[in-house]
């Protein structure tokens, strides 16, 4: 404790601050680099990699992009519609799944010949049909969705045979036109099998 002095107040005890080292005296400055410069040296360092312009990365990216779609025009352009060599042109080719579908019967003012085909029905170079009945959609929901994936993209025109059998057709008819608006095919309904393959002839 201060000892008072003699004005009567306690006198303060000076003490002595050391001066901060001199910048000379701590060594030469380095940089950032120089002092981490071991770190290279490490088998943790990789380098960074190349910094490229932004004009060649938007001209190497433009040239991507013209060759991806080059290569899905080329990919498009050799997907055709198979076709029955010789036959196409002027008659129907029905899929052999379709034996046995008594609408074959009411094809008469066509000719038709059965063939290895992915849909069901062949209309030319570039259309294609298939066939569904609104009873087997009750069944297989999920029937004409997978069908329509399995088509070929060749085809131009895709066209959807609905052949109206039950009495209850809201909500079966309503599922088959949303899959048909949304894959982009025609959708034609009929309720007799006479009247179904006369609007698909003429």
């Amino acid at each position: 404790m201060a000892s008072p002095s003699s004005s009567g107040f306690p006198s303060t005890t000076s003490v002595a601050v050391t001066p901060p080292p001199n910048a000379a005296d701590a060594g030469p400055f380095k940089s950032f680099t120089e002092a981490f410069s071991f770190v290279k040296k490490t088998e943790f360092y990789s380098p960074p990699p190349p910094i490229i312009p932004p004009a060649i990365v938007g001209s190497a990216s433009a040239v991507t992009g013209a060759a991806t779609i080059r290569g899905q025009a080329a990919e498009q352009r050799s997907v055709t519609p198979p076709v029955v060599s010789g036959q196409v042109c002027n008659a129907i080719v029905v899929s052999k799944r379709q034996k046995g579908n008594p609408v074959l019967k009411h094809i008469r003012n066509a000719r038709w010949i059965f063939g290895d085909i992915m849909p069901d029905y062949l209309l030319g170079q570039n259309s294609c049909a298939l066939y569904l009945s609104l009873r087997y959609h009750l069944l297989h929901p999920d029937y004409l969705y997978y069908r329509i994936r399995e088509l070929p993209k060749g085809f131009r025109l895709r066209v959807i045979l609905c052949f109206v059998d039950v009495e209850d057709v809201i909500k079966p008819l309503h599922e088959v036109t949303k899959t048909a608006l949304v894959h982009e095919c025609t959708l034609l309904c009929a309720w007799r099998f006479v009247s179904m393959f006369m609007s698909v002839i003429h």
